[in-house]
């Protein structure tokens, strides 16, 4: 497990301070999202949450466009697009679009034991423990 100091450092890109202020303005980005935007109750699961992911990439993209057609004040039009972006993002991996409690559990167990590979490596993936299906609301594995 990375220490908090770690985290900032890889974060930051070396810099410990930098990371720790981009972690920060993710969290305060992401309370703010949650006061707005609850995910629907009645929403599709993982289609419906890269949908709005999706919507907010084509936003990010938009203000680069409109950067390009030299529009005042794009820069922080497209460091707030792209909060919005890592916010979705963040939602997405934490499960809050998943409604059901064991299939978040699941979920979050998931993403605690997946790690990367090295570059050049066979999977994209490894899981430190053994595979076991995990049944869907209907039974299905």
């Amino acid at each position: 497990m990375l220490s908090l100091r770690k985290q900032r450092q890889i974060v930051g890109d070396g810099d410990e301070g930098r990371g720790a202020m981009l972690a920060e303005k993710v969290a305060t980005w992401m309370a703010m999202a949650r006061r707005k935007h609850e995910w629907p109750h009645d929403a599709d699961g993982i289609w419906e949450a890269v949908s709005v992911l999706s919507h907010e990439v084509m936003e990010l993209v938009d203000a680069i466009q409109q950067q390009g057609k030299g529009k005042s004040g794009q820069e922080e039009h497209i460091v707030m697009e792209l909060l919005d972006v890592i916010t979705v993002a963040m939602r997405i991996l934490g499960g809050e679009h998943i409604r059901d409690k064991v299939e978040k559990s699941a979920h979050l167990e998931l993403v605690r034991l997946i790690e990367p590979t090295e570059p050049g490596g066979k999977e994209r993936i490894s899981l430190k423990r053994a595979e076991m299906p995990i049944e869907s609301k209907n039974g299905k594995k």
